[in-house]
């Protein structure tokens, strides 16, 4: 696409709204914009218009929206204008003070908080714009934006951060009742720029970490540790300054490595990172330190990162970004900030992927759409399976109450907390992710006057706070201190998608034939009554390593699986035995032997690299005197052999003659009614309720201990009429 110096320069200008991609045609990151003409392009970042002005495509909507400051619908002053709308309610600001101490609480009684519509949610308190800019130069009002919080781990002392259009307001609220303003922090830069209206903030320790579109803001940090002192409408200067980006959109910390993302900075492609993630190193706070980009897949508007503990065991273990790039969900691998490198990109064809985050068990990324709503469509939360993170999937649409627009999102335990706009504060629980499934069981609407598509209302919340308070930001309205009554009911457990784990022994039993001697149990699985050797379902991770010790002479067998990293070159994942390696080659095939003996007391032991994962290994052993039966005898009376026990898996394809390690051979029945499972060792009618008619001889192929695994219950007896029974030795 080209693009002529007259039409970049003209008084009307022309604006690629979505950064990395502009409105009318898509560019990958290896496109260039060429400018026809004597353009200076080494002139681009201090000629061209600043980024501030129009960001992104959710810019339009926001900077067009009528954003006049909106007076408290709770206390006195309020109640004073309202008395007849009260007069059947049971709203007293008197009668709240005495129960709460507080002069803006409210609590949600059919229906309303005061003049809030609500649903099982309790107002705490409330500040408007003009209390939260008492420290700002002159006073002036401001618009709030975004918000997080800060508890002190010391005292437990809790605080909300709430991000206005001239500096960020610092609130505690360890009585949520009787907020107390501590101050504020002047931005950098021009406050009168359009970039005012987009502050981020994040913490790391005892810091705030701000953002701003606007121009040359950079990232001001703010040591917290001064909020703990007694002093009041305080107006705080930055601790520390980092400069080496400008503007950015948002900013993310992951507390547990160290690391912030800043994302959406600089002017389109020609920006530092382009954009995309920007590294900084947090190991001294007060001095931060860039740490590279992730630029190849253009402008981020936001993003989650995480030490991924979820199901894909490649990636166990390691620092995963879930980045929403406009028309993408895409995933990085960041562990290596030199080398980061693309895991998955979701394609995303409908308006504006905003913002997300993960469930606690990572399986699953819920994000919103910041433009889909207008339409007059109603409110869509996105679910995207990551269950497999190179093949994410979308689960499903989860459609809500309202026509307003979804903007951020956050999960704690088993809940959504949605800042929709105009619809303010709602809470869902999640009953399916599998479906988008979701129940909306609580709201607290701060603009109460529609529940319209457009940009008004709540911006963000926090929900994280250990004491369960929800703070909230209203655009034209200020800090909401919110108490959620309503149960979070834990999630239910869905059936999964892999066959489940067998249950793992700690020790030997009689009948086992391996031990666990080097490993962790996560990584090194020993299963099938104790007979194989496993990575476990799914990919395997990197750098495990297992030692497996025979516990009697075998003979060793692959079992369905053995698939590890291709052995390209001289680091690669194998299986060693006797000091030979078995592995995957380039061809697919394995040089692991049809049958190979192993002796009591020798060792199988695998071993992972930190490069590339495969599907693993499943490798079982069996007595080398074990034959097929040819002519099994009906033992005796039980000995007193050892006990056996059963451990039950997802039921196998029953095989109809014994095998060389089988306890049990079908003698009369057939068909579904009478199974062999569980390796031979267990016999059963199989699932659900049994027929009507059946009848069922197991014959048994070695001295046997016998024990009921989960199920024994039949047809009631009452001692005259038929029933249904086991019959063993005429008992």
């Amino acid at each position: 696409m080209k693009l002529t110096s007259r039409s970049l320069l003209a008084p009307s200008l022309l604006f690629l709204c979505s950064h990395g991609r502009t409105n009318g045609e898509k560019l990958n990151s290896t496109d260039r914009i060429d400018l026809k003409s004597d353009y200076d392009l080494s002139r681009t970042r201090a000629t061209l218009p600043p980024t501030s002005i129009l960001p992104h495509k959710g810019c339009l909507g926001l900077l067009n929206a009528n954003h006049d400051p909106q007076p408290k619908l709770v206390g006195k002053e309020y109640y004073q204008t309202k008395k007849d709308m009260f007069s059947l309610s049971s709203y007293s600001p008197e009668e709240e003070e005495k129960r709460t101490g507080g002069e803006t609480s409210a609590q949600c009684i059919n229906g309303q908080a005061a003049g809030y519509p609500c649903n099982d949610i309790d107002l705490y308190s409330v500040l408007d714009l003009s209390e939260l800019s008492k420290s700002l130069p002159n006073g002036s009002a401001n618009q709030a934006n975004d918000i997080w919080g800060w508890t002190d781990k010391k005292s437990r002392r809790e605080f909300a951060i709430i991000c206005l259009q001239r500096g960020t307001a610092f609130v505690e609220i360890t009585d949520p009742a009787k907020p107390v303003y501590k101050g504020a922090l002047k931005t950098k830069g021009d406050e009168n720029s359009s970039g005012n209206n987009w502050r981020d903030v994040k913490t790391y320790k005892h810091y705030a970490l701000i953002v701003s579109e606007i121009s040359g803001h950079g990232l001001q940090i703010f040591n917290l540790n001064l909020l703990l002192d007694d002093r009041k409408n305080v107006a705080y200067t930055e601790t520390s300054h980092y400069s080496e980006f400008g503007n950015a959109h948002n900013i993310f910390v992951n507390e547990d490595t160290g690391f912030a993302y800043a994302v959406g900075n600089g002017f389109w492609s020609f920006g530092p990172c382009k954009g995309g993630l920007n590294f900084v190193d947090l190991s001294n706070p007060e001095k931060p330190k860039s740490a590279g980009c992730y630029e190849e897949d253009g402008y981020t508007h936001d993003v989650q990162c995480v030490i991924y503990t979820g199901p894909d065991k490649g990636y166990k273990n390691k620092e995963i970004c879930f980045a929403s790039n406009e028309d993408t969900v895409t995933i990085i691998d960041v562990s290596n900030k030199e080398n980061p490198i693309q895991i998955a990109r979701f394609e995303y064809q409908h308006k504006y992927t905003h913002q997300g985050w993960l469930t606690e068990d990572h399986e699953y990324f819920i994000y919103d759409d910041e433009l889909d709503e207008r339409g007059g469509q109603l409110t869509k939360t996105y679910v995207l399976d990551v269950r497999k993170l190179s093949q994410p999937k979308l689960t499903g649409i989860h459609s809500g109450r309202t026509q307003a627009i979804d903007h951020n999102l956050y999960v704690r335990d088993n809940a959504v907390f949605q800042a929709n706009y105009r619809a303010g504060l709602n809470v869902l629980s999640i009953r399916d992710m599998s479906k988008a499934d979701f129940d909306e069981i609580a709201y607290f609407d701060v603009y109460p006057d529609d529940d319209d598509g457009d940009f008004n209302g709540a911006w963000s919340n926090y929900p994280f706070f250990p004491s369960g308070t929800i703070v909230v930001s209203g655009i034209e309205q200020g800090l909401f201190v919110l108490k959620l009554t309503a149960e979070i009911t834990p999630r239910p457990t869905t059936t999964p998608t892999q066959s489940p784990r067998p249950t793992r022994t700690s020790s030997p039993t009689a009948f086992s034939f391996w031990e666990l001697t080097r490993g962790s149990k996560n990584d090194c699985e020993i299963t099938d009554d104790e007979r194989c050797v496993t990575d476990g379902p799914g990919e395997y991770g990197n750098s495990e390593k297992c030692v497996y010790t025979a516990k009697k002479d075998m003979i060793l067998e692959v079992d369905g699986v053995f698939i590890t990293e291709v052995s390209y070159d001289n680091s690669y994942d194998y299986i060693e035995i006797r000091n030979e390696k078995y592995y995957t080659s380039g061809d697919g095939s394995n040089n692991f032997p049809e049958k190979l003996s192993l002796e009591k007391g020798e060792t199988l032991t695998w071993s992972s690299d930190s490069v590339r994962v495969a599907e693993g290994y499943k490798i079982c052993g069996r007595l080398q005197t074990d034959a097929p039966v040819e002519t099994p005898s009906i033992s005796p009376a039980p000995t007193a052999s050892p006990m056996v026990t059963l451990v039950p898996t997802t039921r196998p394809t029953r095989t109809s003659s014994p095998t060389a390690t089988s306890f049990w051979e079908l003698t009369t029945g057939g068909g579904t009614n009478c199974e062999i499972t569980n390796e031979g060792s267990c016999v059963t009618d199989g699932p659900g309720e049994y027929g009507n008619s059946e009848m069922c001889v197991y014959t048994a192929l070695r001295d046997l201990i016998l024990e009921v695994d989960g199920v024994f219950t039949t047809e009631a007896s009452n001692g005259n009429d038929p029933y249904d029974y086991i019959e063993i030795r005429n008992e």
